[in-house]
């Protein structure tokens, strides 16, 4: 029995007009002589059978008519590896659709553009060189481009292939150029101002803020926090064949499939530090004791800077400076009650924190393009928790309604990310 070919030496053909035609005729022939030939036997089949039939003439039609059309428009065909000579900028969507698909306004996203650095002396934006251009793809693409497809893909679940007449951009220059942009807003930003020191000014401002929600249970709490898995593909199956890793690592038995391990903290102002990735596997409190908040709040003590606190649910471990919610029998007295339904209210805050985030920035929370080893999940959810605190000092969130707009009105731009160098936090 001969070997069966293989897919990849299979030769591609396509069909022209004409030949479609041709082929038409054929199957117009074909089908006169079944017709003929069926129509001699007609008058001898019962009444179901004279309906199947007429069925299968139905079917033949509607595949000569489909060929007919397919004939008649003229095969398109679009290169998907080779970018387009023009770009996608700032003025190719009016001021609705711009704000639906890229989240920020387009004087926003200037703004944005600005503090990070991506214009030039002029005000205009930078041409970026991405890729290494000796070993794999290179190319120049402008900054505003790269950033709007970064908005795109993190905003929405979607395909390269959708957005690659949506954005002008070409499929290899689309995914280089986003991944490219990830890397820059990760390394030098967004990977830097999850230290809680960063904020250290604003901490009475955080302190009086919370204390007023809480009926002055406490007066040093801070901010909230609290854990979160995000859901991923199985290493190692059908959507994620990159990753040879152990499933153990990342099989969670609380939740029942495999994820990664996040640390969130909200601060008063809407801000949220996020912290990760973590093992599936592990439990919230040895993620809290690696991210180093609970040593930092300990050692800005011991060097009289004041003693801060942290709140979260019952899963963390009770110290001097993390409370929680009461359990088990604490929780089941009247005092008890009292004490979890008041710190309840506002410790939701980090919960309605991480719905905002999955919410708005729709990618990181699709268990099927989640995949390791194919993508640095925890960079896209680093950037995507960056791109929340931004549109947080722009818009709002709940966080900030919830203790008051003075906090975020206090708060900039400029001022959000210039806590990324090292001089703002020794201030």
């Amino acid at each position: 029995m001969p070997r069966r070919q293989s897919s990849r030496r299979r030769r591609r053909f396509f069909l022209h007009v004409g030949e479609l035609q041709d082929l038409l005729k054929v199957y117009c022939h074909t089908f006169l002589i079944f017709v003929t030939s069926i129509g001699l036997k007609m008058s001898r089949l019962p009444r179901g059978g004279r309906l199947i039939f007429d069925v299968v003439d139905l079917a033949c039609l509607a595949h000569m008519t489909q060929i007919a059309l397919a004939a008649s428009i003229p095969r398109q065909r679009v290169n998907l590896h080779r970018s387009c000579q023009k770009h996608v900028t700032l003025l190719d969507f009016d001021d609705i659709t711009f704000k639906l698909r890229f989240i920020f306004r387009r004087e926003h996203v200037m703004d944005l553009m600005r503090e990070l650095d991506l214009l030039d002396a002029s005000g205009h934006p930078k041409m970026l060189f991405v890729g290494d251009g000796e070993h794999s793809f290179g190319r120049y693409v402008r900054a505003d481009a790269a950033l709007l497809a970064t908005l795109r893909r993190l905003s929405y679940v979607v395909r390269l292939e959708d957005l690659v007449h949506e954005l002008s951009m070409g499929y290899t220059l689309l995914s280089v150029a986003s991944n490219w942009m990830i890397d820059y807003i990760y390394e030098n930003y967004s990977s830097k101002l999850n230290r809680i020191e960063a904020w250290e000014d604003l901490f009475p401002e955080f302190a009086d803020a919370i204390r007023v929600k809480c009926h002055g249970l406490f007066n040093n709490i801070i901010g909230f926090t609290d854990g979160h898995f995000q859901r991923i593909a199985r290493p190692g199956g059908a959507r994620n064949k990159f990753w040879k890793a152990s499933q153990k690592l990342f099989y969670n038995r609380y939740y029942r499939t495999h994820g990664l391990k996040y640390i969130a903290t909200v601060l008063a102002n809407g801000i949220m530090l996020l912290h990760g990735a973590y093992a599936g596997k592990e439990h919230d409190s040895p993620c809290l004791k690696a991210t180093g908040l609970v040593a930092t709040l300990r050692r800005m003590e011991q060097e009289g800077r004041g003693w801060w606190m942290l709140f979260g649910d019952s899963a963390f471990m009770l110290s001097r400076h993390l409370q929680r919610m009461l359990k088990g029998l604490q929780r089941r007295t009247a005092a008890g009650k009292l004490f979890n339904t008041a710190m309840a209210s506002v410790r939701v805050s980090v919960e309605n924190a991480i719905g905002e985030v999955l919410g708005r920035w729709g990618a990181i929370g699709h268990k099927k393009m989640n995949r390791l080893g194919a993508m640095p999940l925890g960079r896209h959810v680093s950037v995507a928790v960056f791109l929340h605190n931004c549109e947080g000092i722009l818009y709002g969130n709940l966080c900030t309604g919830m203790f008051g707009e003075a906090l975020r009105e206090s708060l900039t731009l400029s001022g959000y990310i210039a806590r990324a160098s090292f001089r703002a936090c020794e201030q």
